[in-house]
């Protein structure tokens, strides 16, 4: 139809995905939904990584907090995913603003 903008859905990019499994690649162009999904991307993530953590855990090496500051290393390292995470939060992005 003339005008009206063709549906930002596309395939997995492999026949066998959308056929056996339903895997499906979506493209989303409006900023406030890709945020929010982004948002609850980061969040998914971080559960499964606390609860691969949690799993591991023993009565010897049990999970807890770390005493030095050692944890906050990777937030800061410009090559960790967990500095972009920081980087890119809504937290940091207001706090940029309030900047300028």
């Amino acid at each position: 139809m003339p005008g009206v903008p063709a549906p930002a859905v596309s395939s997995n990019l492999a026949r066998g995905g959308e056929i056996s499994n339903g895997a499906t690649l979506l493209e989303i162009r409006d900023p406030r939904v890709v945020s929010a999904y982004a948002v609850e991307a980061i969040l998914l993530l971080d559960h499964c990584r606390s609860r691969s953590r949690q799993s591991k855990t023993t009565k010897t090496k049990p999970l807890g907090l770390r005493t030095d500051d050692s944890w906050a290393a990777p937030f800061y390292d410009a090559n960790d995913i967990k500095s972009r995470e920081r980087r890119c939060s809504p937290e940091a992005k207001a706090e940029n603003e309030a900047h300028r």
